[in-house]
């Protein structure tokens, strides 16, 4: 008589490891993988797992696949003993720490110009938003892309401001804009003369101080 032989493959499942880094402007990988189920005979097993080109990250947003494509198995290594499967994990950036925001109090004489509170830029990364409101609070759905342009004296009051950056926590900071008004002061002219039974006018007037804003006066 006779009888046949069958040796199966051993099936290998290799899930690829998860990481997430805090956001620090770097291109990452993670070529790391565990055997999730399965196991190789004696010091048989992989050299090397091979990992998606675009298997990488680098900015906050939706997570990217950790994928492994294949294996590189040890020369003791029989490719058609073993099953290997492969599970995908996931990459990810989180938002690093709100940026130094620095405003500070603006005073203007009205001028029929615009003004704003002062924001100092040079502590905010590339890519940073400016958004202003009136009210504050950390609602960015309140807030109006651009700095505050405030005119006239009604204007003055606290600006709130928020640095918004999609790879940092957003900075928030707040700052007085006062407009003052104009002084002006309209001097007429002192006339004097002898009875005449005609009007006396002194029709002169000077205007001091402060004057009108261009463009403007009667």
């Amino acid at each position: 008589g006779s009888a046949g032989i069958s040796i199966t493959a051993i099936p290998i499942t290799l899930q690829a490891q998860s990481k997430s880094w805090v956001y620090d402007g770097t291109d990452h990988t993670w070529q790391y993988y565990d055997i999730a189920s399965g196991s190789f005979v004696g010091k048989q097993g992989i050299a090397t797992a091979i990992f998606d080109a675009a298997s990488h990250i680098t900015n906050v947003g939706p997570s990217v696949a950790n994928t492994i494509t294949g294996v590189t198995l040890k020369g003791n290594t029989n490719a058609g003993n073993y099953n290997i499967s492969f599970l995908p994990g996931t990459l990810s950036v989180t938002k690093a720490p709100a940026p130094s925001l620095t405003v500070t109090d603006t005073t203007a004489l009205y001028d029929g110009r615009t003004h704003s509170v002062a924001i100092g830029t040079s502590g905010l990364p590339s890519g940073t938003e400016l958004y202003y409101n009136r009210t504050g609070g950390t609602d960015l759905t309140a807030y109006t892309l651009g700095e505050y342009a405030g005119v006239d004296v009604a204007d003055s009051g606290l600006v709130y401001v928020a640095a918004v950056n999609p790879n940092y926590e957003t900075a928030f900071g707040s700052a007085l804009l006062t407009i003052t008004p104009r002084s002006i002061t309209l001097t007429s002219d002192t006339a004097s003369k002898v009875y005449d039974a005609e009007p006396l006018t002194a029709p002169k007037v000077t205007l001091s101080g402060d004057g009108f804003a261009s463009g403007e006066g009667f």
